[in-house]
């Protein structure tokens, strides 16, 4: 991955971040599942894209962390929100973040969101 910057973060840097998390969501860690840390962390956490929150509160919810049966279900939970449209493919590929790169990245999506 990418190292964040130390300048704030832009809204495209912003959605970018997101993006990234929740990718972590979909495929987990190298240290396995961060669901409930990440759930924790951004339960106030304001979205800047209506289909994150969407994909946010359907991982966090889902009720089983098998992430095969959520990538088979995720496309016609987010129609069902509206999002009939959302690339959610690179949600479940790409490399596997390390837990502390997914904490740093809260870390600033809080920061900026308070």
């Amino acid at each position: 991955m990418v190292p964040l910057p130390d300048t704030a973060v832009n809204a495209e840097s912003r959605i970018q971040l997101e993006r990234r998390i929740l990718a972590a969501l979909c495929i987990g860690t190298c240290e396995g599942s961060v669901r409930d840390f990440v759930r924790a962390r951004l339960s106030d956490y304001t979205w800047t894209d209506a289909a994150h929150q969407a994909i946010f509160e359907i991982m966090t919810s889902f009720p089983s962390p098998n992430t095969a049966a959520l990538r088979e279900q995720l496309p016609a939970l987010l129609t069902r929100r509206g999002f009939p449209d959302f690339d959610f493919i690179g949600l479940f590929s790409g490399p596997i973040a390390a837990q502390e790169e997914v904490e740093n990245w809260l870390g600033h999506l809080v920061g900026i969101n308070s």
